[in-house]
Formats: C-alpha cells, sequence, structure tokens
C-alpha cells in the first residue's frame, strides 16, 4: 500500500507547522493533524539515536491498558522512522539491551484521548544530552514495562532539537496501524519543520 502526496497550501495555525493529513482506505477517512518544530541547532547526520518511552508508561498496565500498546508501537515506528532516515538506532524493540552509544535520545509518548475515543495523540521530542552524564542516557527500565528503556523523571542539561506531534482521528484501534500513519504525518517534514497542509491517498 502506497501513499502519495495529493496537494500541498500554505496554512497559517499555531506558532509553528500544523499539518492535515487526509487517508481514505477502503470507505473509511482518516485525518491526521501534526506540528512540528525544528530549533536553530543542525541535527547532524551521523547522530547514534536511542527511542524511549515516556516515563507515563510506568502508570500503564501491558495486560489491561491499551495505551501501554500505543506507546511500545509509537516507539517501534519512530524506531523505523530514523532507520530509513539513515541514521544508526540502537536499543531498538521491546527488550532494551542498553548496549548502545547514542549521541541524540528521542523520548516518544501515544495516548488515547480520554475525551474522544477515536482520538490518538503522538508525540516525539529529539534531544541531545549536553553532558557524558545525563540521566537521558541512563537506559532507565522497569520490569513491569518489558525493559524498555523510559525517560527520566525530569529532563535536563539537554537540547532540544526537533518536535512534533500528531493526533490521529479514525474508528481503527489497531496501535501498529494507527502508529504508522501517525509517525509518518509527525515526520513529513523532518528535519526542518513547516507550515503546510497535504493530503495523502492510498490507492484501494
Amino acid at each position: 500500500m502506497s501513499i502519495t502526496i495529493h496537494s500541498h497550501t500554505i496554512v497559517k495555525l499555531f506558532s509553528f507547522g500544523f499539518i492535515v493529513v487526509a487517508l481514505s482506505a477502503c470507505a473509511e477517512n482518516i485525518t491526521t493533524q501534526e506540528q512540528s518544530q525544528h530549533y536553530n541547532t543542525p541535527i547532524p547526520s551521523k547522530a547514534i539515536i536511542r527511542v524511549i518511552a515516556d516515563r507515563s508508561i510506568t502508570t500503564q498496565d501491558p495486560f489491561t491498558n491499551y495505551n501501554w500498546n500505543y506507546i511500545t508501537q509509537a516507539k517501534i515506528k519512530t524506531e523505523e522512522t530514523f532507520t530509513r532516515l539513515g541514521y544508526s538506532v540502537v536499543d531498538t524493540g521491546l527488550a532494551s539491551s542498553n548496549k548502545g552509544s547514542p549521541t541524540l535520545i528521542a523520548v516518544v509518548n501515544a495516548q488515547q484521548d480520554s475525551l474522544n475515543k477515536s482520538n490518538i495523540h503522538y508525540s516525539m521530542n529529539l534531544y541531545k544530552p549536553l553532558s557524558p552524564n545525563n540521566s537521558l542516557l541512563n537506559c532507565d527500565s522497569e520490569q513491569q514495562n518489558h525493559n524498555i528503556c523510559i525517560s527520566p523523571q525530569k529532563i535536563t542539561d539537554a537540547q532540544q532539537l526537533f518536535t512534533a506531534t500528531c493526533t490521529y482521528s479514525g474508528t481503527a484501534n489497531v496501535a501498529s496501524f494507527v502508529m504508522e500513519y501517525c509517525v509518518k504525518s509527525a515526520f513529513n517534514t523532518y528535519p526542518q519543520g513547516s507550515n503546510k497542509h497535504i493530503v495523502y491517498t492510498i490507492p484501494e
């Protein structure tokens, strides 16, 4: 199944990028709304990236709370995206080894909207730790989260390089499907970030 850009126009919403991506698969219309911002520091092309889960995953039971699935799929799809972009990505998947030597850390989160169950929110923040002892570089994990690296309680002494968020609206509730399209939307303008309205079409 391929995705192609159909058209785009500039939109002036919020203080940085806002993208509305409409996807159609069979009879269903799927919409994703994306915001992205690139800060002034260049993102090194030779960076080694570790994708970690937002600490909120520690409150999610992997056996009873579906948000755990969204967060873990957000991690996996973000790792796959960075790999396709040509970066080295370490500690991938759901059993992090803490053996990599990352230079950048991407913190991801994904949650179902508590008021509107058809909306799923994804976010990714890319950081450059400014010291070798930065807590972001420690693969803080807990057994209940299947040894997934999670973010520290407070992020300090780190430079934010890029941020992207996406809201998915649709009836699909398969975490891997939802995150596949939300991450594609969120990374559409990476690494520049921009203000665009983009329509995607999926051939039936």
